[in-house]
């Protein structure tokens, strides 16, 4: 499983994988790709090996939100754990237990909104409804004492439901899922542990959440909306750390 890098693009995480592939010859392997919109063509020329090529876009127009005035009643139940584990307090020094607590909370949270989302549609309409905003209003007052717009709210919502995406594609059914990165590939990775119970492997070419950190330094969001994110992309990589059966990070230095 890759983000925006092999077959559709060239870099050093496309080289390895490639090498990777092509270097286990007797495995037959289904790449899974996190693209833009899904009309990328590939760059590489596929191996004998691999068995399939599936793309899952991020940001193409299918499930664009189609107006619905309210999400099923249901969706509440998995989406206000959700935010409470997305706006928990982090503590400075936080101990053993406290941390792999909040990682568990927020991980079974991903799992009730796998469960609650069929289709990108139904996830789309749900995170941007009459019942998710109060709940993610407030939350964010609860936890920060300050006001943040409906504004904000919408698009935070708005681009943490394409981050999601991935819990809405048809889980991979496989001996082993190896996940090239932390973050977004590593929902490809939960679906298919919690469908089919598939062991997970991840590796790391670099710290995946501090590039993102590093990615919003010149972003021009408002600040809720960046804390929003950032919330989520750290959670996130806590929850792809706790759900791996097995880390593979590519130096010392990572």
């Amino acid at each position: 499983v890759a983000e925006g890098t092999y077959p559709y693009a060239m870099g050093g995480v496309s080289v390895w994988c490639d090498q990777l592939i092509r270097g286990l010859p007797d495995a037959v392997w289904q790449m899974v790709t996190l693209s833009v919109d899904g009309t990328e063509r590939s760059v590489w020329a596929i191996p004998d090996n691999v068995d399939e090529v599936t793309s899952i876009p991020l940001w193409n127009a299918t499930g664009a939100r189609r107006g619905r005035a309210a999400a099923d009643p249901a969706f509440a139940a998995a989406y206000e754990p959700f935010v409470t584990a997305l706006l928990e307090r982090i503590d400075a020094m936080p101990t053993g237990d406290s941390s792999d607590a909040r990682r568990q909370r927020f991980l079974l949270a991903l799992k009730g909104l796998w469960q609650y989302a069929p289709d990108v549609g139904a996830l789309g309409d749900a995170l941007i409804s009459n019942i998710a905003l109060p709940i993610l209003l407030d939350a964010w007052r609860a936890s920060t004492g300050e006001p943040i717009t409906l504004a904000d709210a919408v698009e935070a919502s708005w681009l943490i439901c394409h981050m999601l995406r991935p819990l809405t594609a048809t889980p991979v059914d496989a001996d082993i899922v190896h996940s090239s990165m932390n973050g977004l590939c590593m929902l490809v990775g939960m679906t298919a542990k919690w469908r089919h119970g598939t062991p997970v492997i991840m590796s790391e070419h670099g710290i995946y959440l501090r590039e993102r950190y590093l990615s919003f330094l010149h972003d021009n969001s408002s600040r809720a909306v960046k804390i929003l994110l950032l919330r989520f992309f750290r959670a996130l990589a806590e929850a792809g750390y706790l759900i791996a059966d097995a880390l593979a990070p590519h130096s010392n230095y990572n």
